[in-house]
């Protein structure tokens, strides 16, 4: 059972929170790729614990491939934020997001778990991880709902719809 992040590896993405959260559990493997302003200071923290593996900056084809192979991306920031594209690319992949960022478009339904601390993260992380049924269904329900609203065709169809009202002096809604 794989959580994954991947971005900058900053103390404003929760990268610290992280590592708390791995450290509770154990059995779970921990992945992080980036890089930013606390990469030194977080490698030096997650080589301690054995389930974590800092990976560096890595191609942006090397994240497509962990996501297919992860359950879980982990986004712990402390900052608001709109919608991340690292949360849509995850949902396409069939991972289920678990943040404490709210995104009001999002629900557990969505394959999106909203957390409020990292208490909460370890149990959704661990509810996960013992209830596989429930992990494949938000796994599934994630892929879904990003290929129905992100895909580069549904994306085309929003935007030509809201040209159409522009065109036609319509208020957008």
């Amino acid at each position: 059972f794989t959580v994954l992040y991947f971005g900058r590896i900053d103390s404003e993405k929760g990268i610290y929170d992280f590592l708390e959260v791995a450290k509770s559990l154990p059995k779970v493997t921990f992945e992080v790729f980036g890089s930013g302003p606390d990469q030194e200071d977080f490698a030096l923290k997650a080589r301690k614990l054995e389930n974590v593996h800092y990976f560096g900056a890595v191609p942006n084809t090397e994240i497509a491939k962990k996501l297919s192979n992860s359950h879980i991306f982990l986004f712990l920031t402390k900052r608001k934020e709109g919608m991340p594209m690292s949360i849509l690319e995850s949902l396409s992949s069939g991972c289920v997001v678990v943040s404490t960022l709210k995104v009001p478009s999002l629900s557990k339904r969505t394959g999106y778990v909203y957390v409020s601390n990292t208490k909460s993260a370890k149990k959704a992380i661990n509810k996960l991880y013992n209830n596989l049924n429930e992990f494949k269904d938000l796994s599934k329900n994630a892929r879904m709902y990003a290929l129905d609203n992100y895909s580069y065709k549904s994306m085309g169809e929003s935007y030509l719809k809201i040209l159409k009202k522009l065109l036609k002096g319509s208020p957008l809604k």
